[in-house]
């Protein structure tokens, strides 16, 4: 480039010097994002504290030995596993081995995973569309306020959504040239996908598909030849995992938690399947601890593997799916799990109005309106012109549209699965405004006005009655400038359409600041930033985050239980993890979980229990707690425990430093009402502990 020319463009409007950015101007300006981004992610980071504590637990347990890390168990005695496969949890695993575990250390690879995608947001967008298109695509990402709250936790799905994103680029490539080999290792990073979140993997793979089926320049017959070869190597590398657990013999590895027939399969098909979908009703929940005559428990020998033999032999039965993702009654009592999408869920009512309506607008909906309205513009675009998208259109307008739907309609949702859109928004929102500004028609002006209108009506009603009050004023005189510049100049087009994209990104930008500013979040239940600071519903029941943020000071019940407990395998045993996973990662002991996850499951019974205690390997338990008869009605573990052992009153209260994990309500004034008679009663869980044995 000439020096005459340099200095001609420098004279050039400021908005259309950013439509023609050069290569190192580009990555300058993906650095400022990225930075910026991270700074999103990463301030304010105290408010981490121990991450989910249900997965931050079993990190620690899969640092402690090889099996459990195969099996990706719940805590260290390998006696059951959690609700998700492996993949994700193995990469959390090995940053904690190599730095140690802790609520940074186990949040870190989900940070890492979020700017990534951002990085291949820009490249997958840029190389087609241009390096502005990109930079915009990377921009939304990285401001998308469900997206950081996502990627402040260890729950898994920003590590999902960087495989889902890298699987783009190469279902991108292979259509480009029509190639088998790209097309089979698409596939395959799908299937790595499968092994980190089940079936949320395959949301956007209708869309992958219809990219090469109708943009690859090759015949009809060799394209469904590629892709029927290409679905048994996705099939075969996503099952991997499943097969590779279900083919160990029960007696040999843990019990598959949240499964109904100690089966990864049938996890996959069931809890994390279509009872997805459909939801899931009338199963009870409490803290007591059912009962099952057909289960099989591992024989276990090494303390650093799995759970010691039951006296029966059979295996342990897992905790149905009360997992971050569950979250099945855990108030405990009779209630059934909610289905259906009802209200007491933290995605609201499920129907085509749902990710625009509260809590959910928040969430996803500040840019999903306009997006939408991109994708009605780019169809009318492509049948103007009488052929078929480009192919990343197909690929990030039909992830777009199948994820809206879906997750819109789910009978069992939870509010943050919508982060899964989130790329597929940024993409074609920037495709859809960068197809405008290029157009010579005169209707795109139009198109473009209804764009930001679409957007700032679900931004004003999101974000009243907290947004600051020079932001509406503002965006509505960004529109009004659009308008102006459309109507009066077609050369004013591209300065129109960068006033357009600033007023739409203005009130996301302000709660993307919000939601990383939270002083109390749910590392469990992710959201982002409620509209006002009196939340009410299911979301603000679990709202804060009250895991100790020092996981080093161990909680008075921990030091009180180590001091008794040195010579036995189980440190304690509690009803669900949702009182043992924080004692899990204070001291790295094994902590039975004998209800599951939420109490709600049959893991052991009152025979298991008592042939423990007589083998010196348990010698405290703690009863109650979340209060009422899990599946399998009154619970046989408690009734023996009540009669075979001894109530402790020189333990300390749990407020005096036991913690619930994060995402529950303490319920201190509540009198008990789970049966208990006597013994410490534990205020935040309404349980008592008890002492067995000697």
């Amino acid at each position: 480039m000439s020096a005459s020319t340099t200095t001609s463009n420098l004279r050039r409007p400021l908005a259309w010097r950013i439509a023609q950015l050069t290569r190192s101007q580009a990555l300058v300006l993906l650095s400022i994002i990225l930075l910026c981004a991270g700074w999103l992610r990463l301030q304010n980071f105290a408010a981490v504290a121990e991450g989910n504590t249900y997965y931050t637990a079993a990190t620690v347990a899969m640092t402690q030995s090889w099996h459990n890390f195969f099996f990706a168990a719940a805590e260290p005695g390998g006696s059951v596993t959690i609700d998700k496969p492996a993949l994700g949890l193995w990469i959390q695993a090995i940053f904690g081995k190599l730095f140690g575990v802790s609520g940074t250390v186990v949040v870190l690879p989900q940070v890492l995973a979020g700017l990534a995608t951002i990085g291949l947001l820009y490249w997958i967008v840029a190389r087609r569309w241009g390096r502005s298109a990109g930079l915009l695509a990377a921009a939304i990402q990285a401001i998308s306020p469900i997206s950081i709250a996502v990627e402040r936790t260890n729950n898994l799905d920003a590590l999902l959504i960087v495989t889902l994103v890298g699987a783009m680029a190469l279902f991108l490539v292979a259509t480009e040239r029509a190639s088998t080999k790209y097309l089979l290792l698409a596939g395959a990073v799908v299937g790595l996908g499968f092994n980190i979140k089940m079936l949320q993997a395959f949301l956007p793979l209708p869309a992958f598909y219809a990219m090469y089926f109708f943009a690859a320049k090759t015949g009809w017959w060799r394209k469904l030849w590629q892709l029927g070869l290409t679905t048994p190597v996705l099939l075969a590398v996503s099952f991997s995992w499943a097969i590779a657990v279900d083919l160990v013999p029960a007696s040999e590895r843990p019990y598959i938690g949240s499964s109904d027939t100690n089966s990864v399969v049938n996890l996959i098909l069931g809890y994390n399947g279509v009872e997805r979908l459909t939801g899931r009703e009338g199963q009870a929940m409490g803290g007591a601890i059912p009962t099952t005559d057909d289960r099989q428990r591992p024989n276990a020998t090494d303390g650093n593997a799995q759970m010691p033999a039951m006296p029966n032999g059979n295996a342990q039965t897992p905790p149905n799916g009360m997992t971050d993702e569950g979250m099945r009654g855990q108030f405990g009592g009779q209630t059934g799990r909610t289905g259906g999408g009802g209200p007491g869920m933290d995605s609201g009512e499920s129907g085509l109005f749902r990710m625009f309506s509260s809590p959910m607008n928040t969430n996803i909906g500040w840019l999903l309106g306009a997006a939408l309205f991109a994708v009605v513009g780019l169809a009318a675009h492509y049948i103007k012109q009488r052929r078929w998208p480009d192919a990343d259109v197909w690929g990030w307008a039909g992830w777009l549209v199948t994820a809206f739907v879906v997750l819109s309609f789910a009978g069992f949702s939870h509010g943050y699965y919508s982060a899964t859109i989130a790329p597929a928004i940024a993409g074609t929102l920037a495709i859809g405004i960068t197809v405008w500004r290029r157009s010579a028609s005169k209707i795109v002006g139009l198109w473009l006005i209804g764009l930001v209108a679409a957007a700032l009506v679900v931004q004003v009603i999101a974000a009243q009655p907290s947004v600051s009050g020079w932001l509406i004023p503002s965006v509505a005189l960004g529109l009004a400038l659009v308008a102006a510049g459309l109507a009066f100049r077609a050369s004013w087009r591209v300065a129109a359409t960068a006033v357009g994209i600033a007023a739409i990104l203005l009130i996301p930008s302000e709660w993307a600041y919000k939601t990383s500013a939270m002083e109390q979040m749910n590392t469990t239940l992710p959201s982002a930033a409620a509209p006002t600071d009196n939340a009410t519903g299911f979301a603000a029941g679990f709202a804060g985050n009250r895991n100790r943020s020092d996981s080093s000071s161990p909680s008075a019940l921990a030091t009180y239980l180590q001091e008794r407990t040195s010579d036995t395998y189980y440190m304690l045993a509690v009803p669900s993890s949702m009182m043992g996973s924080s004692l899990v990662i204070e001291t790295g002991r094994p902590v039975l979980m004998m209800g599951g996850f939420s109490g709600s499951d049959p893991v052991i019974d009152a025979a298991d229990i008592a042939q423990l205690v007589a083998d010196g390997k348990l010698r405290y338990i703690m009863t109650g707690g979340m209060g009422g008869a899990g599946r399998g009605g009154s619970s046989t573990v408690q009734t023996w425990v009540q009669q075979n052992c001894t109530a402790v009153t020189d333990a300390p209260n749990s407020q005096a430093g036991f913690d619930l994990p994060n995402g529950q309500m303490p319920n201190a004034q509540a009198a008990p009402t789970n049966g208990n008679t006597g013994g410490a009663q534990f205020a935040q869980n309404n349980s008592s502990l008890y002492r067995c044995g000697e």
